[in-house]
């Protein structure tokens, strides 16, 4: 569910916001200094302006896409977000405690 459907967003959140180049098994928690304040958040949010691919808590596991200009909510324990570009993308990743 997207974030603009809580009646609140939950008090304990975290969110990052970049321009990614051409990239592949981005290291999100490394790159970007998220996951500090919600270090293992119940709820992830992407969106993007390219195709892209992610991978949770490991840069081996499944690939799942995420469709431009899309939406992307999972109701999944993360750690780690590993991110595949093909080329240039606006991404912005929102977890939820």
């Amino acid at each position: 569910m997207a974030v603009g459907y809580y009646a609140q967003v939950p008090s304990l959140y975290e969110s990052a916001e970049w321009t990614a180049g051409t990239v592949t098994n981005y290291d999100v928690a490394a790159g970007k200094s998220i996951f500090s304040k919600c270090p293992a958040p119940k709820e992830v949010i992407i969106r993007t302006d390219a195709t892209i691919t992610v991978r949770f808590n490991s840069a081996t596991a499944d690939a799942i896409t995420v469709t431009a200009n899309t939406t992307f909510d999972i109701n999944l324990q993360v750690s780690n977000i590993y991110i595949t570009t093909t080329g240039s993308s606006n991404i912005k990743i929102l977890l939820l405690q």
